[in-house]
């Protein structure tokens, strides 16, 4: 009897244990999901800034070609 005692007792530490581990994982994961939400976020914000960029310098290289374009005909 004192034997299956101290394997239950043996039993509810290892479950303690385990639960204790459990939710030091579960708290690491939503510390990581946190931060990979932030990084999302901050690579979204990027990308429209890049895409803001792109636009202007396109819209800038168009500019030049006109430029370009009106002082050759005024050259001719």
């Amino acid at each position: 009897m004192e034997i299956m005692r101290q394997r239950m007792k043996n039993m509810s530490c290892y479950a303690e244990e385990l639960e204790q581990k459990s939710n030091e994982v579960n708290q690491q994961m939503t510390e990581m999901q946190e931060i990979i939400s932030m990084q999302l976020n901050e690579i979204s914000r990027e990308k429209g800034v890049r895409e803001k960029f792109e636009m202007e310098v396109r819209q800038l290289q168009e500019e030049i070609i006109i430029k370009k374009n009106e002082l050759e005909v005024k050259c001719s």
